[in-house]
């Protein structure tokens, strides 16, 4: 099993003039998927607004939490930022009204851009 099975990574350190040695240190699991409830909630409102939720994360490590919400335009079009924008609004109201978030946290909402894998014949189209 290695280093990285374990949840250890390492890094070669050498200074001028000793051996080299081997840092260790642990590999955190920074982002999470979105909880159901709240992946539920996201997806129903971008649908309502003519998007689809192509994918979410919840940062919890970052101060305040950072919520991100990737969504795709339902009809196949480019996703602009006044579409990031016009969304922004409505899935953050519906989250505020949930109660599902009990602490500060800023909404990201984004496309997937080009550095996701391209999955679907639509991918290969608009990238």
């Amino acid at each position: 099993m290695s280093l990285r099975d374990r949840g250890w990574t390492g890094q070669i350190t050498a200074d001028a003039g000793r051996a080299a040695r081997l840092l260790l240190t642990p590999v955190l699991a920074l982002a999470e998927t979105l909880p159901t409830e709240l992946d539920s909630l996201a997806r129903q409102v971008a649908t309502s607004l003519g998007f689809q939720l192509w994918g979410g994360q919840l940062l919890r490590q970052r101060i305040p939490m950072t919520l991100v919400i990737q969504l795709r335009r339902a009809d196949g079009g480019d996703v602009s930022l006044d579409d990031c924008a016009s969304c922004s609004g409505p899935i953050g109201d519906a989250i505020e009204a949930s109660g599902l978030l009990d602490q500060a946290y800023v909404l990201e909402i984004s496309s997937p851009g080009v550095s996701e894998l391209l999955q679907e014949e639509r991918d290969f189209r608009s990238f």
